[in-house]
């Protein structure tokens, strides 16, 4: 079955989407049934508004829609509550009284931060922020027990450049680059953005010799022996995250290792 069980209408502050709109979509490309999930994200305010949304008028909304579409598409009514180790008294009570067919449990705040905003990572490492949102995200699961699948674990994320060295330093750059010149982006637009520089991304470099190709198993003794006599330089490609030998070139490479580290703005 083909379904999508994390949808968010008007009922929630990120959207506004109508839900009636969104099902026919959902009809339009061959879902076989969907599930609203709009945010009960209890004591998570912004500018001034609560992340929370009148239950009543929700349930009686997507009842309406439920008959509307009894005979076209299965209309479920679900939630996203959102997880603080504070809060599992009030969610178990919330989802005991409101017969939701899904919960999402899903980290919206580490130490009362939104990890969505670049605020959540100034003054500190990745690896320091990541840590903190991990840890935190295991004690929200150990205190809050009613919900039914933990949404969007990678709510930080961490991107795989699939290039080291030069390459990945080109692509970090590039990315800083953008940042400060879109300022609005949320995670999503970044990540997209990201994912287009790696796209885009080629490095290259040109041993001096094949001693450490040899050592780390990548060429044989034979063709190690066979470069150095001949003087034999393979340019060396990172394909999708693999080092791939393109060309040969012959003669001396002065000024020992090139790297050719470059991103495509065509």
């Amino acid at each position: 079955m083909l379904s999508d069980c994390h949808m968010h209408t008007g009922f929630s502050l990120d959207s506004d989407a109508n839900p009636e709109d969104m099902i026919e979509s959902a009809l339009a490309k061959g879902l076989d049934a969907v599930c609203f999930t709009d945010h009960e994200d209890k004591d998570y305010i912004s500018e001034g508004n609560q992340w929370t949304f009148d239950v009543k008028e929700y349930f009686d909304r997507m009842r309406v829609l439920q008959e509307q579409y009894r005979t076209r598409i299965p209309v479920r009514i679900g939630v996203e509550i959102g997880l603080q180790p504070h809060l599992g008294a009030y969610y178990r009570e919330y989802v005991g009284q409101n017969p939701f067919d899904f919960v999402i449990g899903s980290v919206h705040l580490i130490g009362s931060r939104d990890p969505y905003y670049k605020e959540f990572f100034e003054g500190r490492s990745d690896a320091d922020a990541y840590e903190e949102t991990f840890l935190e995200t295991y004690e929200n699961i150990r205190k809050v027990e009613d919900f039914d699948v933990l949404g969007h674990l990678d709510y930080v994320t961490s991107i795989d450049t699939k290039f080291a060295s030069a390459g990945q330093g080109v692509i970090v750059v590039k990315m800083a680059e953008l940042l400060e010149q879109y300022p609005q982006w949320g995670m999503e637009e970044a990540v997209a953005a990201a994912n287009a520089l790696i796209r885009r991304a080629r490095m290259a470099f040109i041993p001096n010799d094949m001693e450490y190709l040899r050592a780390g198993g990548r060429v044989s003794n034979a063709t190690a022996l066979c470069g150095r006599l001949l003087s034999i330089h393979p340019l060396i490609e990172i394909l999708d995250g693999y080092l791939t030998a393109t060309k040969k070139l012959r003669g001396p490479c002065r000024g020992g290792r090139r790297v050719l580290p470059w991103v495509s703005c065509g």
